[in-house]
């Protein structure tokens, strides 16, 4: 782990933060116009307040600026059938709405992407049976671990081998999945739980 090599970087992975993020308010498949609704208030904000709240608890600073770090990034939905050009699409720059990536502080999710974590279908010739909320908590938050990486310092280069960066943003959205609140229900919590590692183990295998 990157962070080990950095004094204080292990104190976010074990300070007390916690977020809440709602259930979502539609059952069964979700739309569009749904998923980005969802994502954008009941995801996307809970997750940048855990990080900030996990960093002030921290006291973790920047050691050249000697800042307190912060979760800032902006997020962009690229929304279906529909293109935008980023700094790390394919080539030429564009990205469609099957996108989920971070770069230039950036976090893209693509509203295709979400909808087939949520909903299920077909991807690369592997059908995917849809895994719900779960499932859609997690790519986010995989995502954002990408942003926290860039933030504490631990750039894609930084390791031999690209596999261990994905697999240390799969971390920071375990850490963030292991402090949030699902509400009362320790069954939703549960499901959460297994929904996020059922479609971590299906994206692995792609």
């Amino acid at each position: 782990n990157a962070f080990n090599d950095r004094p204080g970087f292990e104190r976010i992975t074990i300070v007390p933060a916690r977020t809440n993020i709602p259930a979502p308010t539609f059952k069964g498949k979700a739309t569009a116009a749904e998923i980005k609704t969802y994502v954008s208030a009941s995801v996307v904000k809970p997750i940048t307040d855990f990080w900030n709240n996990a960093f002030k608890k921290s006291q973790l600073t920047d050691a050249q600026t000697g800042k307190q770090f912060k979760a800032t990034y902006a997020v962009v939905f690229i929304d279906v059938d529909k293109t935008v050009a980023t700094p790390c699409g394919d080539p030429g720059g564009v990205s469609d709405d099957m996108t989920m990536a971070y770069c230039g502080n950036t976090v893209y999710l693509g509203v295709g992407m979400l909808l087939l974590l949520w909903n299920g279908g077909e991807l690369e010739g592997h059908t995917y049976p849809g895994k719900g909320e779960g499932a859609v908590v997690y790519a986010v938050a995989h995502e954002i671990g990408h942003a926290m990486q860039a933030e504490l310092g631990v750039p894609p280069y930084y390791h031999p081998n690209i596999v261990l960066h994905e697999l240390e943003a799969d971390c920071l959205a375990g850490v963030v999945l292991g402090g949030s609140n699902f509400g009362s229900s320790n069954d939703r919590q549960l499901m959460v739980f297994l929904q996020a590692l059922d479609s971590a183990a299906f994206v692995a295998d792609l």
